[in-house]
């Protein structure tokens, strides 16, 4: 009888380790796909932060070509091409191992009227 109780116990014991550690397996996956998704996130929003930057410089000066810069710790480039009236503003951030594009085009006639005809996201 003496035996049946110890080998219940290390049953038991196996038992609730095998449970614990499957836990903390399942909370450090789920912490660390949380964390990519933020990421993915905050570097999206600094590329739509990117190309509404370039449209405000775009309007202000229609002979704009685009720049570099730093926000939430990602590294934006914001680059604008003319074709007979039309601008395509590429806005491009990466963070870490995330790089997410917006492109806007714009119909920018010489009378100086600004019509954004497509904002979309480019993969």
């Amino acid at each position: 009888m003496k035996g049946q109780a110890l080998v219940l116990l290390l049953v038991l014991m196996a038992l609730a380790i095998t449970i614990t550690v499957a836990a903390v397996a399942v909370i450090v996956s789920n912490t660390s796909a949380a964390s990519k998704f933020e990421l993915g996130t905050v570097t999206a929003q600094s590329a739509e932060s990117g190309a509404e930057l370039g449209l405000v410089k775009l309007l202000r000066d229609p002979n704009y070509i685009g720049e570099n810069f730093t926000q939430d710790d990602a590294s934006v480039t914001v680059e604008v091409v003319s074709t007979d009236g039309i601008k395509t503003l590429t806005s491009t951030a990466q963070m870490n191992q995330f790089t997410k594009s917006v492109q806007i085009v714009v119909n920018y006639p010489v009378d100086g009227s600004m019509t954004i005809t497509s904002w979309k996201e480019v993969y």
